[in-house]
């Protein structure tokens, strides 16, 4: 991939007031804006991007990038036109850059049922419904808190034991900015998998969520 010239026009037309945004991903940092802190393109904001899709963006190196992977970060950071077309990107971690609105731990697992996600940390997808699985501890019982945040679009959630989809143990019905909800879980009674269901048949909305641990 050729390295596009930083020329005085180029740089002022940088922005991403029109960048596309990635898809759902469980990792919270993905989706955010980020400043580069050194190098060529030191001083441009971007958007983080996962590797496997930032590279429908970058042709060939983006493929070079996931298949061989010479390095060890883990992201990609797309700079895109005002007219959100794109400019070029480079690989990153998250020292390499300013997070704006801060970095947030990635969360243990992938969210699938075969490698769910692990409570106390947070999720985000960032815009539309998802079905996630997290593991609760199998040694520990007591109250289990979900914290979210809707922001200013319309979400709900739907919470569930894995063996029981037909009734939550926990729901928010459509609503916005944040909030939170709770059952209890004890180990010797309850599956330690539990079901989060994310504004199911609603896309296009931004949103976050954090499965506590038993207190």
């Amino acid at each position: 991939m050729t390295i596009p010239s930083l020329t005085a026009d180029t740089m002022g037309r940088i922005s991403t007031a029109k960048a596309p945004k990635p898809n759902p991903h469980p990792d919270p940092n993905v989706g955010k804006e980020a400043t580069m802190n050194t190098g060529y393109y030191a001083g441009l904001k971007g958007i983080i991007y996962p590797p496997d899709e930032g590279v429908r963006y970058m042709g060939q190196f983006g493929q070079d990038f996931v298949g061989n992977k010479k390095t060890n970060k883990p992201y990609l950071l797309l700079f895109f036109y005002d007219d959100g077309t794109f400019f070029c990107g480079v690989e990153t971690d998250l020292t390499d850059c300013t997070v704006h609105g801060g970095v947030a731990p990635p969360p243990k697992g992938s969210g699938t049922v075969a490698d769910p996600f692990q409570c106390g940390v947070l999720v985000s997808s960032g815009y539309g419904s998802a079905t996630n699985y997290h593991e609760l501890p199998s040694t520990k019982k007591g109250i289990v808190r979900i914290d979210y945040d809707f922001y200013s679009a319309p979400d709900s959630m739907y919470v569930y034991f894995i063996d029981d989809l037909t009734r939550p143990i926990a729901q928010v019905p459509p609503r916005t900015g944040t909030g939170y909800v709770s059952f209890y879980h004890d180990p010797a009674f309850n599956p330690t998998k539990i079901v989060v269901e994310i504004s199911k048949g609603i896309s296009g909305t931004q949103w976050q969520y954090q499965v506590n641990c038993p207190q």
